[in-house]
């Protein structure tokens, strides 16, 4: 049951729905750090300078202040600006703040994001980490049916991180991630903007952009026959201009001249001039007296002028027109009165055509609360009428879309037959206006259709009003392909059993529609277009799993679909929507035992397309290759567990991976990379069932593929340098590494091993063999076994032994397969020493330190025990370490290394060697502390505080009970510079938060030992927190509770500092959006509560503040944050749960009291919000948490809960706006017995499952 209204974001309502812009809508490419999108005219308003001093959202705050409150918040920020407390602004101190005000919308974006991501909170994010975040629902289809490649998007994604991860370890901190979100920001991921940009409009693959190219990325010709006058504006810069070398295209350098233009320093010419502007006596500086009499220059306020709107009219109406609805969702009122159409239509061309970016701003902002607003049907359906334009009908065919997908609950019941109507008769008159225009409408008449329960067989009711005109063939068909794709829309919430009843529907008009194209096939003939589209609508009904397969299997359509693709001449488009129906069609029938006539014919089908492939392949047509390698690969993983079921037998035939073994023959690695997916779960498959005679069969299989992806990963013969590991193919071979991991123990580990081994040092292959070769060990070798292995030891023994004349390629990945072998040398403590000889030379080698570097620490990290011998060579690499060329993250994986060894230290001997693998991040503290800040040096202390925190998180000595920690004297000596570190920098939350992480493992490396810092760190955190509430504080004080939460004498002080905590904290949360803006103050801040649950629940329960924390943590329950949702239900679930567990304890009976009055004054509010959350707010992967939950409850007093439990019930809305029933009094009795009868918390989930669905 899906109750939840979802309010979309403007953003999409005033963008296209198809990849390319239509006419006169201009897509910009070029980034330009401009410091506003304003013009800087004086002369005219002030509005450039405030979006340049206090960036462009802070500025909009300014502009709703008096003059008053503007003159007081300008000199309070006067005084951040003087950096040197000297009561003068300089040029410089100016410059500084400016450039920091805009750089503070990318850093604040990284850290909403970063906990996102961070999922094991290690201060870092892996790839997979990421990976999993953003595709995990994904990952096992990432060619859904949603229109999107996944795959594409996640591969493209990777390769952006590993450029972003400078040592490539698929590893990314805080800057490198920042890098990843925000590339243009950074001068080394300049490339990767450029290649993303060139691939975007590079449509014909020859690495060039040619003039026709450009121009189609920012106007879609479909649309207009007749260019608007920009256009051809365009063509002259880019023959004048962008073609620098007249040759008719853009090469990288030309496109990168484009889009990432040199510009002179804005940030400095900006504070040039406000010091020109406001320094009354001249002396080439600024007092606090001076920046505030000129605070209409700085900052503005009200009394200001602050922008014209299009009209006196269009001003007048968007003033105080924005109010909220009671679920939250942003709404309009057009306070102003129904605006006339000439106003909306001057508002649209607006939009498009003004040249000025504030004015299509201002014209968003209007058009926005126009169609959050009750007038937008209405004047919607009047702009289709008059059909001025295309972009006025666009609009307009949009918004309605929208509507009915947000706001369709705003109509009576009684409009909605004559809304239908309506929009079947626009979409008859605009058939031939825009396609995109048709598919808006489409999709407006699917979403109503969905939702309006009254219009009963709507497929037979389109059908039999259009199918007899061939000229509505064409929008009839756009429907009846979007009808199904939406049934699954996350845009619409129409329950379970609405769902339920439209798929019965479809199903039972499917045979009809699939007449229907089979009919129009056959009228249009060869007609490309009308193909592409029957191929698209077949293909769309298939995905929705409701053709009956037996219909299909006899069916002619399936037979045009292989005739299609058989034919050479078939062109490239209508090649990969046949493509595209074949494969939707192989995933539909994925139950091949349900399925067997179609499956026959599918696989019979496929069969027959081998010819067709070659013969792609000679005319090196890579797309159509491409294409039948996606059929044939959509085969084999179709009829996977019949090929490991019965290999060689009926639709287990093996030729199915011999076709994909022809593939992996293809030259072009894209190819191959298509099946990885399906090889690693043949890999799975095998692996489960650990059959030797199943295995032996696929043996032979997996060893050609093996063969084949040795061959794919060489480099060219006259490549230079180091492997590149974030272009392209860097990336394929690092997928070749990990797919080679999967399936290597059907070959065997140790037999591939010595094979690959033994074509080294029987042959003499080029280098570049060689290289690959090298590249395949290192990924098998930690699977073979290390003991007693003749053969790696002689590898081992050859490879420290190459000279420094060989390939530098080759250096680098023999490097990578001796770190790789590193329990090896743990074995094998003899090759110890010329294994650190042949690194360290490579460390000291520019190309190689960062691989050097990153074996280091892997031999460290295994041969902990050995490497205590070498502790004074790694000091010393340690104390030298910006003398290498290493990346950040090679240089912290060092000292993480040298820290794990530093452990094994005899305890006497590791405070002094800590002291001294300190000293150096310490003395560059110190001297960043003293550093005059006009000198114009970075003061950044994150490098050393990174370094810092590795090594107090990896030096963890074993101390018995009663000894004194060896790091203990350490870390109070450090602690004052990082006091000062902190308070220097208490404004900046990418520095608090580097020094609290620090701070954290220091607590954390010594435990109870850092008791004499509780006090003076508990004063700082609090007095800085309440001037700078970053979040990371609450963690760190999570922290703290958990070490000293169990000692009587600190419960009081922590619980102080909790109470301390917590006002700013509600006061920011309590905000307009709190919640949802700022997630990790949600996140840290239970974090915090739970383990004072945990640690001292009495303590917490007994005090004033736990009231206000339960509040909170009620309205939290719909925060749909993966980590902030998480941590509120942990500490509900836990807070709960005290009253049960532990009940032997002496404060049982009191903690049952105190949870008992807490769950009678909120119990029946918590119940209620839990439910209206299930059904309205969160994801279904949150629900085992809402279980837990409400799991305890019961347990604690199931009763009671039983009666919240049918209240909350009672209060859930029965049927939505078109009349369909969400859900019967039936289900919810079911729903209430179900839950009130579970004898486990996973049959809770289920059944809150059910309740969302």
């Amino acid at each position: 049951m899906e109750l939840r209204p979802l309010v979309m974001c403007f953003a999409l309502c005033v963008v296209y729905a198809t990849s390319k812009p239509t006419a006169t809508d201009k897509k910009e490419r070029v980034h330009q750090e401009q410091l506003s999108d304003k013009v800087h005219d004086d002369a005219e308003n002030f509005d450039y300078d405030h979006d340049a001093f206090l960036g462009q959202e802070e500025a909009k705050t300014f502009d709703q202040l008096t003059p008053e409150e503007s003159k007081e918040r300008l000199g309070m920020i006067v005084e951040k600006i003087d950096a040197n407390k000297d009561g003068y602004v300089t040029e410089e101190e100016l410059k500084t703040w400016i450039k920091k005000a805009q750089k503070k919308y990318i850093y604040d974006n990284v850290d909403r994001q970063w906990k996102d991501f961070d999922l094991n909170n290690d201060g870092v994010i892996s790839w997979e980490e990421y990976k999993n975040v953003t595709y995990g629902t994904y990952l096992d289809d990432p060619e859904p049916d949603d229109g999107f490649n996944y795959k594409q998007m996640m591969s493209r994604d990777e390769r952006r991180f590993n450029k972003a991860d400078k040592d490539g370890n698929h590893i990314a901190d805080k800057e490198e991630f920042t890098a990843f979100l925000h590339p243009e920001e950074y001068e080394y991921m300049k490339d990767i903007v450029v290649l993303e940009t060139m691939e975007d409009i590079d449509k014909n693959g020859d690495g060039f952009i040619d003039l026709e190219e450009y121009i189609g990325d920012m106007y879609n010709h479909d649309s207009d026959p007749q260019e608007p006058e920009w256009i051809k504006t365009e063509r002259e810069q880019f023959v004048e201009f962008r073609d620098k070398n007249k040759d008719g295209k853009m090469d990288k350098e030309e496109t990168m001249d484009w889009i990432l233009p040199s510009d002179y320093d804005h940030a400095e010419a900006e504070s040039k001039h406000l010091v020109y502007e406001s320094d009354s006596d001249k002396d080439g500086r600024l007092t606090k007296e001076e920046i505030v009499n000129k605070y209409d220059l700085f900052v503005g306020s009200q009394a200001t002028d602050f922008g014209e709107a299009l009209t006196g009219a269009f001003t007048q109406s968007t003033r105080g027109s924005q109010c909220l609805r009671e679920d939250g969702a942003e709404c309009g009122g057009m306070e102003g009165g129904k605006p006339s159409l000439a106003l909306v239509y001057q508002a649209v061309q607006a939009l498009y055509h003004d040249p000025d970016p504030a004015g299509k701003e201002r014209a968003s902002v209007w058009l926005g609360e126009l169609q959050r607003s009750m007038y937008a049907w209405e004047i919607s359906d009047q702009l289709l009428q008059l059909k001025q334009d295309v972009e006025s009908c666009y609009f307009a065919a949009q918004t309605m879309k929208m509507k009915i997908q947000t706001s369709f609950y705003e109509l009576p019941a009684d409009t909605h037959v004559a809304l239908r109507d309506s929009l079947l008769t626009h979409i008859e008159n605009l058939k031939d206006l825009s396609p995109i225009i048709v598919t808006q409408l489409a999709l407006a008449i699917a979403d109503l259709a969905l939702q309006m329960a009254s219009w009963k067989g709507c497929v037979h009711t389109l059908i039999e009003k259009y199918s007899n005109e061939v000229s509505s063939m064409t929008f009839l068909i756009e429907i009846l392909t979007v009808l199904p794709e939406e049934v699954h829309s996350r845009s619409l919430r129409i329950g379970a059993n609405r769902r339920t009843e439209i798929i019965e529907d479809l199903a039972y008009y499917s045979s009809t529609v699939v007449t229907l194209l089979l009919s129009c096939v056959e009228k249009t003939g060869s007609n490309e277009k009308m193909l592409i589209k029957v191929f698209r609508c077949l293909g769309s009904w298939f995905n929705l799993g409701v053709l009956d397969s037996n219909f299909m299997a006899n069916n002619q359509l399936l037979i045009v679909l292989f005739q299609v693709l058989q034919r050479d001449e078939t062109s490239t488009n209508l090649h990969e929507a046949a493509s595209d129906c074949v494969c939707s069609a192989l995933y539909a029938i994925e139950n091949v035992d349900a399925n067997m006539a179609l499956a026959m014919q599918l696989f019979q089908g496929v069969l027959t397309l081998e010819t067709a492939y070659h013969m792609a392949v000679a005319r090196e047509d890579l797309d159509k290759v491409l294409n039948y390698c996606r059929i044939f690969t959509e085969l084999c993983e179709t009829f996977l567990e019949t090929i490991v079921r019965s290999p060689g037998q009926g639709m287990g035939d093996l030729r199915t991976l011999e076709l994909l073994l022809i593939c992996a023959g293809h030259p072009q690695y894209e190819v191959v990379e298509i099946s990885f997916n399906f090889w690693y779960r043949l890999g799975e498959h095998l692996y489960k069932t650990n059959d030797a005679v199943l295995h032996s069969i696929f043996r032979p299989y997996i060893q050609r593929l093996l063969h084949g992806l040795a061959r794919h990963c060489q480099l060219d013969p006259d490549h230079e340098g180091i492997p590149e590991d974030t272009d392209d193919f860097g990336e394929f071979r690092m997928r070749v590494s990990d797919l080679v991991k999967d399936v290597i123990f059907l070959v065997g580990s140790m037999e591939c091993f010595s094979q690959l081994y033994s074509t080294l040092k029987d042959g003499n292959p080029p280098w570049e063999v060689t290289e690959a070769v090298l590249f395949i060990m290192a990924a098998i070798a930690k699977s073979v076994d290390p003991d007693n292995n003749p053969t790696l030891t002689e590898v081992l023994e050859q490879v420290v032994l190459l000279p420094e004349t060989v390939h530098i390629a080759v250096r680098y990945t023999s490097i990578e397969l001796v770190g790789e072998m590193s329990e090896v040398v743990d074995r094998n403590p003899r090759f110890l020493d010329p294994v650190l000889n042949y690194l360290m030379k490579g460390l000291r080698e520019k190309p190689l330190a960062s691989v050097a570097a990153k074996a280091i620490h892997n031999i460290c990290s295994v041969c902990r025990d050995h490497m205590a011998q070498h502790f004074q060579g790694l000091l010393d690499i340690a104390r030298a370490l910006d003398t290498f060329a290493l990346s950040t993250e090679a240089a912290v994986g060092l000292l993480k290394g040298t820290a794990l060894v530093l452990a094994r230290l005899p305890l006497e001997k590791i405070a002094e060697c800590l002291s001294d693998l300190c000293a150096v991040q310490v003395i560059a503290l110190k001297k960043l502390l003293s550093q005059d800040p006009g000198n114009g040096k970075s003061s950044d202390p994150t490098v050393w505080l990174d370094r810092l925190a590795v090594i107090f998180r990896h030096t963890n000595p074993i101390v018995e009970n009663g000894q004194t920690h060896p790091c203990q004297k350490v870390i109070q000596e450090i602690w004052p510079v990082l006091s000062e570190t902190l308070n220097k920098h208490q404004a900046d939350n990418r520095i608090v938060e580097r020094c609290c992480r620090c701070l954290r493992f220091a607590v954390r490396c010594v435990g109870k030992g850092s008791a004499s810092l509780l006090q003076p760190l508990v004063t700082q955190m609090v007095g800085v927190y309440q001037v700078y509430p970053h979040s990371c504080f609450l963690y760190l004080g999570s922290i703290l509770v958990d070490e000293y939460g169990m000692e009587e004498g600190c419960r009081q002080g922590l619980l102080d500092m909790l109470q301390a905590l917590c006002m700013p904290t509600f006061q920011l949360l309590e905000q307009p959006n709190g919640l949802r803006n700022h997630p990790d103050t949600v996140d840290d801040l239970f974090r915090l509560a739970t383990r004072f649950i945990q640690r001292s629940p009495v303590t917490l329960l007994s005090s004033q503040i736990i009231i206000h924390i339960i509040q909170c943590a009620i309205a939290a329950t719909t925060l749909d944050h993966r980590d902030a949702n998480c941590s509120v239900m942990k500490f509900v679930r836990d807070l709960i749960h005290t009253g049960i567990t532990n009940d032997h304890e002496d404060d049982f009976e009191l903690r049952k009291q105190l949870i008992g009055q807490a769950m009678e004054q909120h119990g029946q509010q918590l119940v209620t919000q839990l439910i209206h959350t299930c059904c309205f707010c969160l994801p279904p992967y949150t629900l085992p948490d809402v279980a837990e939950v409400v799991w305890e409850i019961m347990l604690f007093n199931r009763p009671t809960f039983c009666r919240w439990l049918e209240s909350a019930l009672k209060g859930l809305p029965k049927e939505t706006a078109g009349g369909a029933v969400t859900v019967t009094h039936k289900q919810l009795t079911d729903f209430h017995k179900q839950v009130t009868s579970a004898e486990e918390c996973k049959q809770k989930t289920r059944t809150i499952f059910c309740l969302q669905h």
